[in-house]
């Protein structure tokens, strides 16, 4: 009797695989190029790790994927280049596809207002604080830039 040390995938990992199967079987050239890039960095994060990835650890890869995709959008859309900050943009739908639902500015404005509350934040000087308080509360859940926004408004007195 042989024992294998081939850990199961995540469910996360198993849906990516299959969506990749259905994108190549589908030619599916978007889907197919980002998730061929998300394995990739993902098993990149796992050479570093020097173990199989948690599925929060998976999600972590995807988000920072999306950011990266995100970033590239808006600079190319500076630089001129419409049709390839497009392309980041619907590589950037694709991978969202597989983060769950994102939190309105309503409810982050609630985190952010209760974190200031507990935090006793008064000004801008206190964003660091804010923060780290409402990311701990809302990872995953929220991006960092509107948070980072909404904090701004709520710390500087602005409306909201």
């Amino acid at each position: 009797m042989t024992e294998t040390n081939t850990p199961t995938p995540t469910p996360l990992v198993a849906r990516v695989e299959s969506d990749l199967v259905r994108a190549l079987k589908g030619r599916d050239q978007t889907t197919l190029q980002t998730l061929r890039l998300l394995k990739a960095a993902a098993k990149n994060a796992e050479i570093a790790k020097r173990s199989q990835l948690s599925e929060e650890e998976y999600g972590d890869v995807i988000r920072h994927q999306v950011k990266m995709r995100r970033d590239a959008a808006t600079e190319y859309e500076k630089a001129g280049y419409s049709d390839r900050a497009e392309q980041e943009r619907a590589e950037m739908a694709v991978l969202q596809a597989y983060l769950p639902a994102q939190m309105d500015v309503e409810a982050v404005r609630e985190v952010v207002r209760g974190v200031i509350a507990e935090t006793a934040a008064s000004g801008p000087g206190d964003i660091g604080k804010v923060m780290s308080g409402s990311m701990r509360l809302l990872k995953g859940k929220a991006d960092g830039a509107t948070v980072n926004s909404v904090a701004r408004e709520m710390l500087s007195g602005q409306p909201g």
